[in-house]
């Protein structure tokens, strides 16, 4: 005899890339697995953003690592996601990717999301392990990696081919070659330095930035009414673009000259922090203010990137 059920009591569970994650299911991953959130506390940041050469362009990065109650895992940030965190702040962030070298960490993509959450315990275990994981990190850095960032870009010149036609798979191709540059560059001793002298010289230049993947245009006709985004591909109309400056600043430490290199994202920082926003308008302007101001304490690290510029009397 037949029974017949008129119903099933079958449990609803969340998809994985509308849940959130812990840190420990995230290193439970596969490297390439995408993790549609995870709601963490800030427990390191880099002192200092790198700048690495990808297609002919600069791109900014800046590592970070995050904590909950279940571990800590490292997050690289990309362009304009890297002065939306601070250390000892929670935050929310969503549609990361895993990658793997020198251990599991994660990725941030070009639909990233970084949102402030409620503060995220985490045990003193996790904190107190912190400096000395990243001493171990830095000395580390061996010639055996090189070869296995070279094995790596082989790889993925392949997968390129293969994948060429997904718009999906070619923006994750794209992430992937910016960490491996990153990989690459990544020979790097955290040490700040710091000066208190006024800048003798200052090189600055404007780039227009997308506004949608943060990457800078090497032909931008401020003329024209539509400009198609070199790096991601989006059409967009001209003045979706942000006007981006960087360059070079010259000190004299002692007798030694100093060229430091001077990223968006610090200037941008300088220059709201003084409200001088609209200096922006010329950039001889913000040269010339530069060089007016006198004294600066400038604090950059051993690649030469300025970390933080503020002005003498502070």
């Amino acid at each position: 005899m037949l029974e017949v059920l008129v119903s099933l009591d079958f449990g609803y569970k969340e998809p994985n890339d509308c849940s959130t994650l812990t840190v420990a299911q995230v290193l439970a991953l596969q490297p390439k697995q995408k993790v549609g959130k995870i709601k963490a506390k800030v427990v390191w940041l880099q002192a200092g953003s790198k700048l690495v050469n990808f297609r002919g362009r600069q791109k900014e990065v800046k590592d970070c690592h995050v904590a909950d109650h279940t571990g800590k895992i490292r997050v690289s940030l990309w362009g304009g996601l890297i002065g939306k965190v601070a250390q000892g702040v929670s935050y929310v962030l969503t549609d990361l990717s895993v990658r793997e070298w020198r251990g599991l960490y994660l990725t941030a993509t070009m639909n990233t999301t970084i949102q402030v959450s409620e503060e995220v315990l985490v045990p003193e275990s996790v904190a107190r392990q912190q400096l000395e994981v990243e001493q171990q990190e830095e000395e580390e850095v061996e010639q055996e990696e090189v070869e296995q960032q070279e094995e790596e870009v082989e790889q993925e010149e392949v997968e390129q081919q293969l994948e060429v036609e997904q718009e999906e798979v070619e923006q994750q191709e794209e992430v992937e070659q910016q960490e491996e540059v990153e990989q690459e560059e990544e020979v790097e001793q955290e040490g700040i330095t710091t000066v208190r002298e006024p800048v003798c010289g200052i090189q600055l230049a404007y780039q227009r930035q997308c506004s949608s993947c943060n990457e800078g245009q090497l032909a931008f006709n401020i003329k024209a009414i539509n400009h198609r985004c070199e790096a991601c591909g989006f059409y967009q109309k001209v003045g979706s673009y942000v006007k981006a400056a960087t360059g070079t600043v010259w000190v004299n430490k002692g007798n030694v000259k100093l060229t430091l290199k001077l990223t968006s994202t610090v200037l941008m920082t300088y220059l709201s922090q003084n409200n001088l926003q609209e200096l922006l308008a010329d950039v001889q302007l913000v040269e010339e203010h530069f060089l007016e101001v006198g004294m600066f304490v400038i604090q950059y690290n051993a690649n030469n990137v300025v970390v933080v510029v503020t002005t003498g009397n502070v």
